[in-house]
């Protein structure tokens, strides 16, 4: 008897469990919904320009300079199949506000050298992007964060840090502005989409639901053959 009230109180937990993680990824891919509407209804709108009031993932136009000696590698960045680093280099407006700018892929064949600096646009230029927050820093097998002195320039990390980038190079950390195509500047570009779209919370929350269902599929088949059992011994 204690042996079915705590297989049924298990099942019960994990159907519990289960729901409330696909109720949570259905929650997250409505939320990431409205963030791909944002993108697309920006993408399709003329550039405003980037002041404090600008929201994530309107596409914003800045004029300024670049900072030559702030820019930063981003390693483990593979395009076609290709070994690369994602380029990313302070920029400083006219109004005296900076911001990290993503000019995108350059190839690192050799990774066993540091590959020499792109060239950036020397004078004062107009750059138009799309304008991205600090999605968080994943898993890394770093173990403590370079310190800027003990390497070469430009610093080559792991993972996008937009924090840990923005307090070296003094810029609004929370943002950068991701370069389109032929803007001044700009190396090879992609297209962005979000680190994980609507589509693959909703996929995720039918598997949480199929695995409740699944608990509630076994829990059905142990009542029924311990009643078929007990019909037996009373026959």
């Amino acid at each position: 008897m204690r042996t079915q009230v705590g297989i049924t109180l298990g099942l019960c937990a994990c159907c519990l469990l289960f729901c409330a993680l696909g109720y949570w990824q259905t929650t997250r891919s409505a939320e990431k919904r409205v963030m791909e509407e944002a993108l697309e209804a920006s993408l399709m709108s003329a550039p405003t320009p980037w002041s404090a009031d600008s929201t994530p993932f309107s596409r914003v136009s800045v004029r300024g300079s670049y900072d030559a000696s702030q820019m930063f590698y981003v390693d483990n960045r593979v395009y076609r199949g290709q070994p690369g680093v994602q380029v990313i280099q302070a920029f400083e407006s006219t109004s005296g506000r900076r911001l990290l700018v993503d000019r995108g892929w350059m190839s690192f064949p050799d990774r066993q050298s540091q590959p020499p600096p792109p060239p950036s646009p020397a004078d004062e230029v107009e750059i138009i992007g799309l304008l991205l927050p600090d999605f968080g820093v994943g898993f890394s097998l770093e173990s403590r964060r370079l310190d800027p002195r003990e390497s070469l320039r430009p610093l080559r990390i792991q993972q996008l840090d937009l924090k840990f980038i923005g307090e070296l190079a003094d810029t609004e950390s929370q943002y950068q502005l991701r370069l389109r195509n032929a803007e001044p500047g700009a190396l090879t570009t992609q297209p962005f989409a979000l680190p994980m779209g609507s589509e693959r919370h909703l996929a995720y929350a039918v598997q949480w639901f199929g695995l409740a269902l699944a608990a509630i599929i076994i829990w059905l088949f142990l009542v029924r053959r311990h009643l078929s059992r007990r019909s037996k011994s009373d026959g």
